[in-house]
């Protein structure tokens, strides 16, 4: 009875860390067999804490941000954002991320050639041209830079916005 009773007290009382995973290769990969940049810095860093139990979940970025505003212990390689940082705390980097790219197929390049100088694309001319479609994830950052841009088209009145 005492070795049930010590037994489940280490259970209830268990130091519990929640990692929340979601889709975004090459940081995350959720199907496959390969695993992403991110997969591999949590599994070293899971290793590491040994006297943790760890439940890893997958979920949008949106549910993400929910689960780590509501859970204790809760874990996830999302960028830092002003909003964010209301209720979550940061760590220093401990990886390097790539910059975001604009990915344009051959034959759409030459729309694309009027916003482009110096081999950098002026995302805020192309959101005032009103000639493209744009598709972000609601709670999603990208950056100062683009965050700027998306925060100030995303409520005006135009369908080219999409969330």
């Amino acid at each position: 009875m005492k070795l049930i009773l010590l037994l489940l007290s280490s259970l209830l009382f268990a130091k519990n860390i929640v990692w929340i995973k979601y889709n975004i290769p090459p940081y995350y990969i959720i199907n496959g067999k390969d695993k992403g940049y991110e997969d591999l810095t949590e599994d070293l860093i899971r290793k590491n804490l040994k006297d943790y139990n760890h439940t890893i979940y997958q979920a949008n970025v949106k549910r993400a941000v929910l689960m780590i505003k509501n859970l204790l212990n809760a874990c996830s390689g999302l960028l830092k954002s002003k909003d964010r940082e209301k209720f979550m705390y940061f760590s220093k980097a401990v990886n390097i991320i790539y910059p975001n790219a604009l990915i344009i197929r051959k034959d759409e390049y030459n729309k694309f050639k009027p916003y482009i100088k110096n081999n950098q694309i002026d995302l805020e001319k192309v959101a005032q041209s009103g000639k493209f479609l744009f598709a972000f994830g609601q709670l999603n950052h990208y950056g100062k830079h683009i965050d700027k841009v998306i925060d100030k088209y995303r409520y005006k009145k135009t369908k080219k916005f999409l969330f």
